[in-house]
């Protein structure tokens, strides 16, 4: 009995993670949490494109109408607008712990250029 106890060895994994992927919806309910992480330094913070993207839409109010009440999509517009603003300024600022992916897996350094198109090849 005392052997098959010992005989079973336990690994402990210790996940360290060093970039951090936040999809539209941190941004909009979590907005603070992520200017928190990426000025901790201890991370970096990698933001598809799309996310970027759907982002400046939603800024935009172009989803405003699916929302149940005004409240909601002025809140989503709000926070989608000041997203946006943080991370063209975090950009300009070449800020190193943070990226821009695009949908074919290129990281970018800026986000001025940042429309995708679709490559009819």
């Amino acid at each position: 009995a005392i052997l098959d106890s010992h005989r079973h060895a336990k690994i402990e994994l210790e996940i360290c993670p060093i970039f951090l992927i936040p999809d539209t919806n941190c941004f909009i309910d979590h907005f603070s949490s992520v200017q928190k992480i990426l000025q901790s330094k201890k991370y970096t913070l990698v933001v598809p494109l799309v996310v970027i993207n759907e982002l400046d839409g939603l800024a935009r109010g172009a989803r405003d109408k699916q929302y149940d009440s005004p409240d909601h999509a002025h809140m989503v517009k709000t926070q989608s607008q000041a997203a946006i603003d943080f991370l063209e300024s975090e950009f300009e600022k070449k800020n190193p712990n943070l990226k821009a992916l695009t949908a074919k897996g290129s990281t970018l350094e800026t986000i001025a250029f940042r429309s995708e198109e679709p490559n009819n090849a």
